[in-house]
């Protein structure tokens, strides 16, 4: 028997990161079926000994799309309601879940929940803005979206009330009147262009500027080379040396040779911040912008703009990244 006893040990010895393991959770949306066909066809088609967040992104589109999509292709009207369901909660507001009246019985709808393309995650939630009344919770399957979380347009969180989104459902709100679905209206009015199959939902979104990129095909075997706890390592006193330094190598596996604070900061949380590291929303910036030794550091060159400075990686990079990391890198 070589599985290990350690379930922490089993994850690390499966997937290349805690976040990966994570992503492999949402992807599954709690549907057996879904998890076992997702992990299968990563596993199989992963170039690496381990399975990282893209390998999961592909494979739960791959399913999706093979498997999934093609259920619901036979009913030409449920098509349509999910295109409009996408164009209403993903593109207009960036999130992936929506409300809908408990006393709504909708044909359409049970059918794209039985065909596993929207989930049910809630019953009976209220909002004190609409007493009396109690709404479901859906959300959208992680496949209707798996090719938008590295760009742009992928979504922010379940619901957006408020000015803000929220990722942990409550039975419970002061407002929802932003995440209602009225299907009533798409009952009457329908929605041009009409859509025949899920395929043209895709190219649709591609059309509007949403195009896969080069995200999706970065190699982080890289981090695989780092030593342990490298999240927490400090080099010359802070944490910010690696946590730039890896970022900034992260973009430019992307193609980027510049970078803002905020794109280091979201590259670095998207790949490299798990359980054991804390995400930075904003101190990667604050310390761009404040930490003059660090503004030193010879691996760092500084693009001066009268917008934002912009950051990049010096020509002999390479040179410094295996002085402070020790590894043989990949790179």
């Amino acid at each position: 028997d070589v599985t290990p006893h350690d379930s922490r040990k089993l994850l690390t010895s499966i997937f290349t990161l805690s976040s990966a393991f994570e992503e492999f959770v949402r992807a599954a949306e709690g549907v057996p079926r879904d998890a076992i066909h997702i992990i299968s066809n990563a596993a199989v088609h992963s170039t690496s000994s381990k399975l990282s967040i893209i390998d999961i992104r592909q494979s739960a589109r791959k399913w999706y799309t093979t498997n999934k999509s093609g259920d619901i292709n036979s009913r030409v009207r449920a098509v349509q309601l999910l295109d409009w369901i996408i164009v209403r909660v993903i593109a207009e507001k960036k999130a992936r879940g929506f409300l809908v009246r408990s006393d709504v019985k909708d044909e359409l709808l049970e059918f794209l929940y039985d065909s596993r393309i929207v989930h049910l995650v809630k019953q009976g939630v209220t909002a004190k803005n609409h007493k009396g009344k109690r709404f479901n919770l859906y959300v959208l399957d992680y496949g209707c979206y798996a090719d938008l979380l590295s760009t742009n347009d992928a979504p922010k969180g379940m619901l957006f009330e408020e000015g803000k989104y929220i990722e942990i459902p409550l039975i419970d709100y002061r407002t929802v009147k932003n995440s209602i679905l009225d299907l009533d209206h798409f009952n009457k009015n329908g929605e041009l262009p009409l859509v025949n199959s899920t395929d043209d939902i895709y190219l649709q979104t591609k059309h509007n500027g949403t195009i896969m990129n080069k995200e999706l095909n970065i190699d982080l075997t890289f981090l695989d080379t780092l030593p342990d706890g490298f999240n927490e390592l400090r080099i010359k006193g802070t944490v910010y040396i690696p946590t730039i330094f890896i970022g900034l190598v992260l973009r430019k596996k992307l193609g980027f040779d510049r970078s803002s604070g905020s794109e280091i900061t979201n590259v670095y949380n998207e790949h490299v911040a798990d359980n054991n590291s804390i995400k930075q929303p904003n101190n990667i910036s604050r310390a761009l912008r404040d930490n003059e030794s660090l503004l030193l550091e010879p691996w760092l060159v500084v693009y001066k703009s009268y917008k934002k400075p912009l950051f990049a990686l010096s020509p002999d990079w390479k040179v410094y990244w295996d002085e402070y990391f020790t590894c043989n890198s990949l790179l």
